[in-house]
């Protein structure tokens, strides 16, 4: 067992930083005694924080060392250190050092080392330990045989944490659950049954699990099945997709006749357009042979001679546009020039205005300086100038005198401010001066005047003391003569008090319940017993629990099954051919989804098939579409928006039309031209032969004839040109007869049965859809069907296994109980407690008799404790009295000294007021003349601006008219007008020049246009008559060749080949037709297949493995978790019992201690249970059923008065508190520190009044008798009371005790004493 032997302290607290105190304990009691304040608490802190490493409280920042201030250091180095023997009897040496430094704001601390220094009792070897290499505070508790919580609130408890007994009851638990170790137990417990709840739900999870990987694997092998189905299947079908489609497959030889008879026939409609169009051609070129003739005067000449001509005429068109040309060129190079020269004209004008105006400005800018200066001169009235004879050299000195003037103004404004500044800065200076003395005068009276009021309180408080004073004297008398009645009458009660307990039977009444003590002691010798077969009954109670959890999940699953089998099975349940009924109902529905989902698989080809058919309709739909807008967006770009037939009639119409007009203007010309030569020869009109009467109406008419004539040459190639346009349209047009065919033979033909085609595909594909919905929708209802069959199966399988388990556990506990039998004891632990628990009702009735008879004692108490009171009280009152009849005469000298002070107070207010009365007015007079001087200062100043201002105005405006002269004169401004009139005149006569040129060039140009118009004309009528000549060449040639390719296509045979064209179109389909269907059947089985295979490859991959993986981890979980459950449960009931001993035991020793060291009567507990510490247990079901609790520990300190348990927190005076405090650390000492024989006791008479401190004298002396064959059982107690220590140091325990005291330096000493001295 562990002991403590010797503490070193230094620097610690009050102790010297220095020098060393050591402190031996004896055993098995060592005295410590010492006056307040003298350092005693701090060695029971020394010791808590040798073995714990815990500050006592408050002592954060330094508080628990000397303080370096009182030193005048700024390290303070402390050190404590405690020699022990631990449970094995070696001895240890912990040190821990401390260090506080005190810094600029605040004082820091930190722990420095701690070590424990171990010597090996055989070899007398020493091992150390420092806190860097150990938890030394883990440690130290081991080495102790108790637990940190013990050192803490048990053996050393500081003496601010020695009433937690009776603290609040969060704080009352936490520090019971800490004795106890409950947590530790607890969170145990709660860790095995929160993995049982964890696992419990992973097995649900792999329970459904491996039925799913069942069902999985089970899909698995028919899904390989289904696959080989399918690539057969598809390898089928890809045989004749082969056939169909190879090199020399019947759809490619089919290609090839088809493209021979479409090349037939391409080749018979070019031959008929190029017949059309070579008709056309024809048909054109006789037309234009006809226009032209209609006009044309024929010309006998060869075509090399009119070439010949045509040439030369083209010459001396060439050599005149060349002529035209150059005056042309000349003619825009003088405009040009003219231009620019006008342009010249104008900016040079323009200039010259500008320069015009800015001389008039200058002119008036001088007589504006004049006109200035001459005011200025008599406003300012500068006499040395004479206004009437003011000239323009006079200006700059005028100027000069000016600026002068200005300057005297600014410095005569200058100088009036500064001397106005200096005198405001005066003024504002005593200003200052005067009311900061009024306001020391102001603070002065208010401090008089407060000092004055207080002394009058003082006053008057002292005279009322005074006359409650003077009818001291009589109630002192009265006071006298009550204190003799009370005291007589206390003697009376005191002696009613010892007769009543001579008379009560209150001895008989604890005999007996001593005897049901001690069957109750036996009961727990027999709960001893049957806990060393806890794994037996334990296993008895897993076994019958399981049994009844298993039997309500067994009725629950089986009142389930019964309704599902209503309906699936009609009501036929019989849980020996259940299984099987459910596989062969399983096995139906099975076979019925296969059957669907095959014809699901055909309706889903077949739809595939006819969607490829639709999608070939309407890919070829669309690219015809598209052939035809193509050709008919170029028609109608060539047709301008309108049909092909009504734009080919249009365009020969409109052709027809400009040939006639462009041959009527020809022959008009030829004809015009023959009139003029036919007046001019025979002056008379060429038609009626009549005669002119005068020369007016001949130049008249020839004026006529010519203007007619020269609108022919433009009128004609108006018409050419129009002409040309509308043949190109008609050539255009020609040219698009066989895309105009193709767009009839598309639209009326082919895009007709396309449609027809597309939209019956398309009801196909809407009826084979609504199958395959009605099929989905099938599939899906048997889906639900069989995975709900499934379901059943599987809660089918866990209740006949449930069904299997719960006979085994019938088995098992008949097996468990004959075991037991056999061992002579068939009580379980729940029965003894039974027993236990009435015991214990019966001591309850006997101590509730004992309370009725202590209750009459107490009352009598209560009359004798109050009666006490009384007396004490009045004899309180009468020393008070006394003591203030000796202060009335104190109080007349206060009364005189606070007189004196009133009157040296006035004496100062009334100088302080004389000092101040003239201040105010001072005041005033001076803030007036500030006044008065800011205003004279405002006005002077706004004067002096004012005229600076008027002076600064006419210097600013002299300046901006002498600058503009000045800036004129500089630019030389006179001159450069001069310059602009001269150039002026020099470009209008160049102007002029260039007029006269431009006219004669624009003479000569009408000139070579009509030379040229002439020429034209005749070259005109020469290019008509070659060009009859070519269009009669060319319609010989056109149908020569008309008639070779109409015997040419006589030769083919156009109706057979057209006929072969549709058999072979025919072919054609139905081949394509087949190879879709195919294709999109093969499409259908390859995206199966894929499906398939990926599902095998992802959802089912390795799924045999994976199943067997599963089940063995199942089975090996619930086992598991089964001894899981058998350990939680033993724990929680080794947990109970623990506790219940514990609890016992502490109640016992309370109620001992109680009885022999409490004196009052107001609580019975002497046998009653008083200051009971009982514990309530709450529990809370699990997820397992309720088969274990969850239960948790509430404390409470009780005190009973006759049957009524109250609580004590609250209800008991501060002695009882001190004293219920010690006495529930004394019985958990005995309880818990078995290995530790050690407990410290800091003054443990605080409060407490004579009797109970002799009683616990007694007790504590009893404790240490019972004790005293303990080696290692020490008692430490620390007190003031010197009695007390006496009290306890009489019975032979101990020779010396320990005195603390302050040496004349302040610093606590230890020192050593024989307790007979």
């Amino acid at each position: 067992m562990s002991s403590i032997e010797s503490l070193l302290i230094r620097g610690i607290r009050s102790f010297d930083y220095q020098k060393e105190e050591i402190i031996h304990f004896y055993t098995p009691l060592t005295l410590i005694i010492g006056h307040n304040g003298a350092g005693k608490t701090t060695i029971i802190e020394c010791l808590k924080y040798a073995t714990t490493g815990e500050l006592p409280p408050n002592t954060k920042g330094g508080a628990f060392v000397y303080d370096p201030k009182l030193a005048h250091k700024t390290d303070i180095k402390a050190q404590v250190k405690l020699k022990f023997h631990n449970v094995n009897g070696t001895e240890l040496v912990v040190t821990r050092s401390l260090l506080v430094s005190q810094k600029a704001s605040k004082m820091t601390q930190r722990t420095l080392e701690s070590l424990l220094l171990l010597r090996d009792p055989d070899s007398g070897e020493q091992y150390s330990l420092t806190s860097r290499c150990a938890e030394i505070d883990t440690e130290l508790p081991i080495h102790l045989g108790v637990s940190k919580a013990i050192l803490e609130n048990v053996i050393f408890c500081h003496q601010e944490d020695s009433f937690w007994p009776l603290s609040e009851p969060s704080v009352l638990k936490k520090k019971f659950d800490e004795i106890f170790a409950a947590t530790r137990y607890t969170k145990a417990l709660d860790n095995i049954k929160h993995i049982r709840k964890k696992q419990a739900i992973d097995i649900k999870v792999d329970q459904t699990q491996l039925e799913s990987d069942r069902i999985d694997k089970e899909r698995a092998a028919k899904l390989r099945v289904e696959l080989s189905k399918t690539e057969t299947s598809i390898q089928k079908g890809q045989e004749r997709i082969n056939e169909l489609d190879g090199q020399n497959g019947l759809i490619q030889n089919l290609e090839n006749e088809l493209n021979s008879v479409i090349e037939r026939r391409q080749e018979i409609s070019q031959l008929r357009n190029r017949i059309d169009q070579f008709q056309l051609e024809r048909e054109m070129i006789l037309k234009n042979i006809e226009t032209l003739s209609t006009n044309l005067t024929i010309l006998p000449h060869t075509d090399e001679d009119l070439e010949k001509v045509m040439k030369q005429h083209h010459n001396s068109i060439h050599t005149q546009i060349s002529d035209q040309k150059r005056l042309e060129e000349r003619k825009v190079e003088i405009t040009k020039q003219e231009d620019d020269l006008r342009r010249q004209v104008s900016e040079q004008y323009t200039i010259r205005g500008q320069y015009q105006a800015e001389k008039n400005s200058q002119l008036q800018r001088l007589q504006d300086r004049k006109k200035l200066i001459i005011e200025i001169i008599l406003k300012h009235k500068f006499d040395e100038f004479d206004v009437n004879n003011f000239q323009e050299n006079d200006t700059q000195r005028f100027i000069n005198r000016l600026q002068v003037e200005l300057k005297t103004k600014d410095n005569e404004m200058k100088s009036a401010k500064d001397v106005f500044k200096k005198k405001e800065n005066e003024l504002i200076e005593s200003l200052q001066s005067l009311k900061s003395n009024l306001s020391g005068c102001e603070e002065s009276q208010l401090m008089i005047r407060q000092q004055m009021e207080s002394l009058k309180t003082k006053i008057e408080d002292a005279n009322k003391k005074s006359q409650t004073l003077s009818s001291t004297t009589s109630e002192l008398e009265e006071l006298k003569a009550n204190i003799a009645e009370e005291e007589a009458l206390l003697e009376n009660l005191q002696d009613g008090l010892k007769n009543l307990d001579k008379d009560s039977g209150i001895s008989d009444l604890n005999n007996t319940l001593q005897g049901y003590e001690r069957d109750a002691q036996k009961l727990r010798d027999e709960m001893s017993i049957l806990n060393l077969q806890g794994d037996t009954r334990a296993r008895l109670s897993l076994k019958k629990s399981d049994k009844d959890r298993k039997q309500n999940s067994l009725n629950r699953i089986k009142s389930s099954l019964m309704a599902e089998c209503q309906s699936m099975l009609k009501g036929n349940f019989n849980h020996q051919t259940l299984e099987s009924d459910i596989d062969s109902l399983l096995r139906e529905k099975e076979t019925h989804l296969s059957d669907v989902r095959e014809d699901y698989q055909k309706e889903l080809a077949q739809s595939s098939t006819i969607d490829a058919k639709l999608l070939l309709v309407r890919q070829s739909f669309q690219a015809k579409s598209g052939e035809l807008e193509t050709k008919l967006n170029n028609i109608r770009k060539v047709c301008e928006g309108k049909e092909y037939p009504s734009a080919l009639a249009t365009a020969e119409s409109e052709c027809e039309h400009y040939k006639s007009n462009v041959a009527t203007m020809k022959s008009a010309g030829g004809m015009y031209t023959k009139f003029i030569a036919k007046f001019k020869e025979s002056k008379c009109c060429p038609l009626c032969a009549r005669s002119f009467p005068d020369t007016v109406a001949e130049t008249e008419f020839q004026g006529k004839l010519d203007t007619v004539l020269a609108r022919v040459p433009d009128a004609t190639k108006k018409a050419d040109a129009e002409l040309e346009k509308w043949t190109k349209t008609l050539n255009a047009l020609k040219e698009l007869r066989s895309a105009w065919d193709d767009c009839e033979r598309l639209s009326n033909i082919e895009l007709t049965e396309l449609r027809k085609q597309r939209d019956q595909y398309e009801k196909e594909k809407a009826t084979a859809k609504k199958k395959l919905d009605d099929l989905k929708s099938d599939i899906s209802i048997i889906e639900i069907e069989v995975t709900q069959i499934q379901s059943s199966k599987i809660r089918a399988q866990e209740f006949l296994r449930m069904l299997r388990e719960i006979e085994q556990l019938d088995k098992d506990i008949e097996v468990i109980n004959r075991d037991l039998s056999l061992s002579g004891n068939l009580k379980t632990i729940e029965e003894v407690q039974n027993e236990y628990e009435e015991i214990q009702l019966k001591c309850k009735q006997i101590r509730t008799k004992i309370d009725l008879s202590n209750t009459q004692s107490r009352m009598k108490q209560q009359g004798v404790n109050q009666q006490e009171r009384k007396v004490r009280d009045l004899k309180d009152r009468y020393q008070i009295l006394d003591f203030q009849l000796k202060d009335i005469e104190n109080i007349g000298l206060q009364i005189s000294g606070y007189q004196r002070d009133m009157q040296r107070l006035q004496k100062q207010k009334n100088d302080i007021d004389a000092r101040s009365a003239d201040l105010p007015q001072q005041i005033l007079l001076t803030t007036n003349q500030l006044k008065d001087l800011q205003l004279d200062g405002s006005t002077q100043e706004g004067i002096l601006l004012k005229q600076y201002q008027f002076v600064s105005n006419s210097v600013n405006q002299i300046n901006s008219i002498e600058r503009d002269i000045q800036r004129y004169i500089e630019d030389r401004k006179d001159n450069q007008y001069d310059d602009c009139v001269n150039m002026t005149t020099k470009l209008e006569s160049t102007l002029k020049t260039l007029q006269n040129e431009l006219s004669q060039i624009v003479t000569n140009l009408e000139y070579l246009s009509k030379q040229t118009s002439e020429i034209q004309v005749m070259l005109r009528n020469i290019d008509d008559n070659m060009k009859i000549r070519k269009y009669k060449k060319d319609e010989l040639q056109l149908q020569e060749q008309i008639t070779s390719l109409k015997s040419k296509l006589i030769t083919l045979d156009q109706r057979s080949a057209m006929l072969h064209y549709d058999t072979l179109k025919d072919q054609y389909d139905n081949y394509i037709a087949e190879r879709s269907e195919l294709i999109g059947k093969l499409k259908q089985l390859e995206e199966q297949m894929k499906i398939q295979s990926r599902q095998l490859n992802s959802d089912y991959k390795d799924i045999d493995r994976k199943y067997l993986e599963m089940k063995f981890k199942v089975k090996s979980n619930e086992m598991t978790n089964a001894d899981l459950e058998k350990y939680a449960k033993a724990l929680d009931r080794a947990i109970m019992s623990f506790h219940a001993v514990k609890m016992a035991e502490i109640n016992k020793i309370i109620r001992e201690l109680w009885e022999k060291t409490y004196r009052g009567q107001d609580i019975d507990v002497i046998e009653s249970n008083s200051y009971l510490l009982t514990h309530a247990v709450r529990s809370d079901p699990d997820a397992e059923g309720g088969t274990g609790a969850r239960r948790s520990y509430n404390y409470r300190v009780v005190m009973v008065r006759g049957d009524v348990e109250m609580d004590l927190r609250g209800r008991c005076s501060a002695g009882q508190r001190v004293l219920a405090s010690i006495i529930i650390r004394l019985a958990l000492a005995e309880t818990f520190c078995l290995n530790c024989g050690i407990l410290a006791l800091d003054e443990p008479t605080t409060n407490l009044d004579t009797e109970n401190i002799e009683s616990l004298a007694n007790g504590l002396v009893s404790i240490i008798k019972d004790r005293s064959a303990q080696k290692n059982f020490q008692l430490i107690i620390i007190t003031h009371d010197e009695e007390f220590m006496h009290s306890i140091g009489k019975s032979d325990f101990a020779d010396h005790y320990w005195r603390v005291e302050k040496d004349i330096h302040g610093f606590s000493t230890v020192t050593s004493h024989l307790v007979s001295d």
